[in-house]
């Protein structure tokens, strides 16, 4: 395996495309806020149009296993969103392990989300529609954020979208026996990243890092899970959605049969349209409900 340096050289070449892809938007904006885990960066995408009433607000987190990855690598998909939906969408530059090891970025995206949430009038959106969205390690921030809201009541959310989301770092599903080898993401590389991104191996458990850890899931947000069928984390992201539907949640689950962990970043290729244009509509939806 590459050490983290080169890893992050490496990731950061092959998603370059991003930074620069997508429609375009009204306009972008780079803000540090100041939040109680410190001064964090946040990316604004607003739309071309304003609209008669404040828009609805999409929080974005990215991907990359805690460890790689950053705001620019998710450009195109963010500025994708804000296009289809008329939305103010801010992407979340939280820190990364090794250096800021678990819970750090979950606690970076929690304080960062609450400051948007508490924020919205002032960068012109609604704080009564908020939603999340992210892939990957991304997915797997809405669900612990989700958690960490409905607890704490700092904040509403009214639909989250999980995209090829990680639920368990304790990684022992069937799929990841079935598909741990010979494919985009191996198990290898799941434990490289896990051992970058937690302390010891207790941290497995928290459900702050393995939200399918939890043991209440009610009352949290609707949900759209989609999963890769060629993906070490597919039975995690459907057992994320069964538990979801046996707390009474309202979830939609589609699984991309054929279909590898990353394609989300795969320009043009059938499983991405197809997940944005379930994750818009999904939003669309949610949003003219609230």
């Amino acid at each position: 395996m590459l050490d983290v340096a080169s890893a992050r050289a490496a990731v950061n070449k092959r998603l370059a495309v991003s930074a620069t892809s997508g429609p375009q938007v009204g306009r972008e904006e780079d803000r540090t806020i100041q939040t109680g885990a410190g001064p964090i960066m946040i990316r604004i995408f607003r739309p071309k149009q304003s609209a008669a009433a404040a828009p609805p607000i999409l929080i974005y987190y990215h991907g990359g296993g805690f460890v790689v990855g950053t705001v620019d690598s998710t450009n195109g998909i963010c500025r994708d969103f804000t296009d289809r939906l008329g939305c103010i969408t801010v992407s979340i530059d939280y820190r990364l392990a090794p250096e800021h090891k678990f819970p750090v970025p979950v606690d970076d995206s929690y304080a960062a989300t609450v400051w948007i949430a508490s924020h919205a009038a002032e960068i012109g959106g609604d704080p009564e529609r908020i939603a999340l969205a992210g892939e990957s390690a991304g997915g797997t921030l809405c669900a612990v954020i989700s958690a960490q809201a409905r607890d704490t009541g700092d904040f509403k959310i009214v639909q989250q979208v999980m995209i090829y989301p990680g639920t368990d770092m304790v990684m022992d599903s069937p799929s990841y026996s079935r598909l741990g080898e010979g494919y985009f993401l191996t198990l290898p590389k799941m434990r490289w990243f896990r051992d970058h991104y937690l302390r010891d191996e207790r941290d497995a458990l928290d459900p702050k890092a393995s939200p399918l850890r939890g043991k209440d899931f009610s009352r949290l947000p609707p949900t759209l899970v989609i999963t890769a069928g060629l993906d070490p984390l597919v039975d995690e992201g459907a057992a994320y959605a069964d538990r979801l539907k046996g707390a009474s949640v309202p979830v939609e689950y589609v699984c991309l049969e054929g279909w590898l962990h990353g394609f989300l970043y795969w320009p043009g290729c059938e499983a991405l349209n197809k997940t944005m244009d379930l994750a818009a509509d999904c939003l669309k939806r949610s949003f003219a409900r609230n």
